[in-house]
């Protein structure tokens, strides 16, 4: 029924509980979803977070605070506070961590030299305001050595460019930001201090030419897309990286856009997207506000609302 009379299956899926039956084979939730032609699809899935939250890429700013940033001090001060400027425009995360970096972006303006211990510092002892503990939602990988960090890190650029093209399409950019230069911001981040220096030269190689490739805020957003897709595709069997829970396949799948997938493999992975949904799609998918973890939270219920009908229903 409300497959059939809801107004948004092409975009949000109806999830259910369902019996044993020819179909489905056995008690699970499974995810329906109808297309464009009227075709009623059904997936087993589970209770996994599969949107980012805003605690995974507040994580991400607590890390990189606590364990990277400051290695680097003094020598590359210049390109911590280029940095932590950028966060305190773009940064799309919880409202207590924007505010941290506003007030930390304010006490390193005029800092002609800062060292490592006197960072640390500020964020641990002289910031009124406390950053977050690290809470993975989306980036918790089966065990520790799994996503985590880098996850939050990939999360966090691509909200970045998103939050970007938003206020690009609302005329609130300064007019001297050029398309390109958050990719080449991300680039020099890279470069500098994360740790993996095999990581940071794939990526390096891969936004070398940035400048001359990305012409809009919107090509920016698809610009970092792509290149994620290439570099999973890279890791995709690697080992050591490589989540079996969280594979790296093609993203967004056919179930989750279907209107983006033009074309797939006899594995059902994409081999073609239809660039402007799929552009559509990343706005919504890493449009973060502070209703991320509310929703989280709600689709926890209506599950447990399912649950506790299904069992009620069945002791009749």
């Amino acid at each position: 029924y409300v497959l059939n009379n809801s107004n948004t299956v092409q975009t949000e899926p109806i999830y259910r509980l369902a019996k044993q039956n020819q179909i489905t084979q056995n008690i699970s939730l499974w995810k329906g979803r109808r297309n464009e032609n009227g075709q009623i699809s059904l997936q087993s899935t589970n209770t996994t977070l599969s949107k980012p939250t805003l605690s995974d890429i507040d994580s991400a700013i607590v890390w990189m605070l606590r364990k990277d940033l400051h290695r680097k001090l003094p020598s590359l001060l210049n390109d911590v506070k280029k940095w932590i400027d950028l966060l305190s425009i773009y940064y799309p995360g919880s409202d207590l961590v924007k505010n941290f970096l506003h007030y930390l972006n304010e006490f390193m303006k005029n800092r002609n030299t800062l060292s490592s211990m006197e960072l640390q510092n500020y964020v641990n002892s002289t910031s009124t305001i406390k950053l977050p503990d690290l809470k993975l939602n989306h980036c918790n990988g089966s065990d520790t050595t799994k996503r985590g960090y880098p996850c939050t890190l990939w999360t966090l650029f691509h909200s970045m460019t998103v939050k970007q093209a938003l206020l690009a399409e609302q005329n609130k950019l300064p007019s001297n930001t050029k398309p390109s230069n958050m990719i080449v911001s991300i680039r020099e981040f890279i470069r500098k201090f994360f740790l993996c220096e095999e990581c940071a030269a794939h990526f390096i190689n891969m936004t070398s030419n940035a400048e001359n490739e990305i012409d809009s805020y919107k090509g920016c957003v698809l610009y970092l897309w792509r290149g994620h897709n290439k570099v999973n595709q890279r890791l995709r069997y690697d080992v050591i990286s490589n989540d079996p829970v969280w594979p790296k396949v093609p993203f967004p799948t056919k179930q989750q856009c279907h209107l983006c997938v033009v074309k797939i493999d006899e594995k059902g992975d994409a081999l073609e997207y239809d660039e402007n949904e799929t552009y559509n799609y990343l706005k919504r998918f890493y449009q973060l506000t502070n209703k991320a973890d509310n929703q989280n939270y709600n689709h926890a219920l209506l599950l447990w609302f399912f649950l506790f009908s299904f069992s009620t229903l069945c002791s009749y």
